[in-house]
């Protein structure tokens, strides 16, 4: 038989079909693009937020690692080296702190010791700039910009000296330096790293959790809390010692379950729209199909003008769906991780990112949903034989007639409905996605509790009344002031020691501002709720006799023990009897007594001229 070359026969004839039937053509266009588009969206802001957050994870911690834990045994050690499933390990020791120099008696920067794992490999995503080498003499160190400010030695360079004192476990010393090194980057900066023999020297131990941080880094990257738990038991950890993984390794296989869980509806979604459509155009359409075989058309190419028909409507849908996607990314993808914690402060402006699998995944989705939805309709047009067709005869009745049970319009209603319950579904679907724009997206709150502690002193506990001020709000990783605080002269993100804190908190209480109070119960606590992120002063207006201290919370506060942000902050105020009542009270006492001896002086006077 010689072989009919008729393709481009069939390819006019499934334009000419999906011209015919606009509006089905237009609806199974729109599914295949809402579905397409969603489907990209989702791929993309997952892996846009998982590479964010590891980004944001490694430069707030200071290097690359997924769980830490303080204090480690060499059993210990020995059993991490021997793990499959943890690719690299790193040890650093806590070992002392710079008590003073010539130019600063109060310096806040510690001495740390690091190994080659932590240093070499799990710091080197955070340094942007290294200069010189690793200290390995006793008398080295390695230093940051940051910390000789800190010490008041900002001007010194690689090669120079620092003279110090510093504390170890075994005293206060004094001791020259020389730098052998500068860096700059991200993490914890505020600190000198020193050799092993000075560490040695130190008389601390890693074994202590006071000064052994050991770092592990996992094969990998998602851990559920089952296997986090069943890890941390397997350490056999001592009473002092704890273990504490990277908030993102437990979290992750939530937020990938959600994601996973739209796309699966989506596709389901679709996969239902397309598929009702087709098969309600098919069951209209028995004598159309009929007659094709009549004229000479074969199954295989009935089947393959349909398919045809799809090809069209999926390959428009599908590309002007993740074109739209894609541009819709821009906006909404900052947007997006920015509410699930990723702060551009530390991971940069540059947000968004298409990756070429994500576009791939996207056309191979929706293709295998198209291809799915389409094969029973296409199978049942092909069935359709030349009898069939003659036999068919379309209903013309009354609506009262279709009511009272025909059964193929009921069938029909059913697949209207099927049709309905899709689109209604798919916008559902892009409705989930599109509350993240800045007009629906919801911020994380968080709470504050306020105690007043026991001191054993005679205060007042119960009943103190809190005053609450919003002080600034968190803004793409920095501190933005609120317009009540504008011209006040106040940048948050210049306070650097706890004394500045605590002098701004005392200034700003001065002008009264107030977003709300809260009293205290029998157990002098107090609690705010529902607080945005920013940072809050916290004052008490009326003090009488006894005085306490304004207070600066930041919500949510970075946890360094736990790896992670803690939206639920706890704060005591300090609280103390005003010397004024303490003066008043004295001068009470005195006055008695001043009345006591006067009374008493005057009764012997009047004995003294009753005698005589």
């Amino acid at each position: 038989m010689l072989k009919n070359p008729n393709q481009k026969v069939i390819k006019r004839m499934a334009g000419n079909a999906l011209k015919v039937n606009r509006r089905k053509t237009i609806t199974l266009f729109f599914a295949v693009l809402l579905s397409s588009f969603l489907v990209f969206t989702i791929f993309t802001v997952g892996d846009s937020y998982f590479r964010l957050q590891k980004i944001q994870n490694i430069r707030m911690s200071g290097a690359e690692f997924d769980a830490i834990m303080y204090g480690v045994t060499n059993e210990q050690r020995q059993m991490c080296e021997n793990n499959p499933d943890i690719v690299l390990t790193g040890t650093v020791g806590v070992c002392g702190w710079v008590e003073k120099t010539d130019q600063d008696s109060t310096p806040d920067v510690g001495l740390i010791w690091a190994d080659d794992g932590y240093w070499t490999q799990m710091m080197e995503p955070v340094r942007e700039k290294l200069e010189g080498r690793y200290p390995t003499a006793l008398n080295e160190i390695m230093v940051t910009k940051s910390a000789l400010k800190e010490c008041g030695y900002e001007d010194l360079e690689v090669g120079d000296t620092l003279a110090m004192s510093y504390g170890t476990h075994e005293g206060i010393f004094t001791g020259t330096f020389r730098i052998c090194g500068i860096w700059d980057g991200y993490g914890p900066k505020k600190q000198f790293y020193v050799s092993k023999e000075f560490y040695d020297q130190s008389g601390w131990k890693l074994s202590e959790a006071a000064s052994g941080r050991y770092f592990m880094d996992f094969k990998q990257k998602i851990m559920t809390k089952t296997e986090q738990n069943a890890f941390i038991e397997s350490m056999n950890l001592g009473k002092q010692q704890n273990l504490f993984f990277m908030e993102d390794l437990g979290a992750s296989v939530q937020i990938l379950a959600g994601l996973i869980g739209l796309i699966t509806v989506t596709c389901l979604c679709a996969y239902l729209l397309i598929y009702n459509i087709m098969y309600l155009s098919v069951a209209g359409k028995v004598r159309y199909y009929g007659l094709l075989q009549t004229v000479g058309m074969t199954e295989k190419q009935i089947k393959r003008m349909m398919k045809e028909q799809m090809l069209l409507i999926g390959s428009a849908g599908t590309v002007l769906g993740c074109l739209s996607g894609g541009m819709v990314s821009f906006f909404l993808i900052p947007v997006v991780v920015k509410s699930l914690g990723i702060k551009s402060g530390y991971v940069g402006a540059d947000m968004v990112r298409f990756h070429p699998a994500v576009l791939l995944a996207t056309i191979l989705l929706v293709g295998v949903t198209i291809f799915l939805a389409s094969q029973k309709p296409t199978k049942m047009a092909a069935d359709i034989s030349p009898i069939e067709a003659l036999g068919y005869r379309p209903t013309h009745k009354t609506v009262k007639e279709r009511k009272a049970g025909d059964k193929k319009e009921r069938c029909k209603r059913r697949q209207n409905g099927k049709i309905k319950c899709g689109i209604l579904l798919l916008l559902i679907c892009f409705l989930v996605v599109a509350v993240k724009n800045p007009a629906f997206a919801e911020t994380e709150t968080g709470n504050i509790e306020i105690c007043i502690e026991d001191t054993g002193e005679q205060i007042k506990r119960e009943g103190v009344t809190f005053q609450y001020s919003k002080v600034a709000s968190l803004v793409d990783g920095a501190y933005e002031m609120e317009k009540r605080y504008e011209d006040k002269g106040v940048d948050l993100n210049e306070v650097r020691y706890a004394r500045e804190q605590e002098e701004l908190a005392r200034t700003l209480s001065k002008y009264h501002y107030s977003d709300g109070l809260c009293r205290t119960d029998c157990d002098g606590k107090a609690t705010l709720t529902n607080l945005r992120a920013g940072v809050y002063l916290i004052y008490v207006e009326d003090e009488s006799e006894y005085e306490v201290q304004p207070v600066l919370v930041q919500l949510p506060k970075w946890e360094e023990d736990k790896g992670a942000m803690n939206w639920n902050v706890r704060v005591c105020p300090k609280q103390t009897i005003r010397e004024e009542a303490a003066k008043t009270g004295d001068s009470q006492q005195a006055g008695a007594w001043a009345m006591l001896c006067l009374g008493a002086g005057i009764l012997i006077l009047l004995l003294a001229v009753k005698k005589d």
